[in-house]
């Protein structure tokens, strides 16, 4: 599944500040959910970022979208 990330590299980490990028998790039961994680964390910098943050795509696309 290739899925489109409206904010990738234009929202910023709460955590160190790094870039968001796009990422889909899958569920035990086999449900995809799109989310936007640190690029620094997921890239494996966690002296950089200790923390994993992570937010939902969906209601945050929604709400750009809606202000557009």
């Amino acid at each position: 599944m290739r899925a489109n990330y409206l904010l990738s590299g234009l929202a910023y980490c709460g955590i160190c500040g790094g870039r968001l990028s796009g990422a889909t998790r899958t569920s035990g039961r086999g449900y995809k959910t799109r989310y936007y994680v640190c690029a620094t964390h997921h890239g494996g910098q966690y002296d950089r970022c200790p923390k994993r943050y992570a937010v939902p795509a969906e209601p945050v696309e929604q709400r750009i979208i809606k202000l557009i």
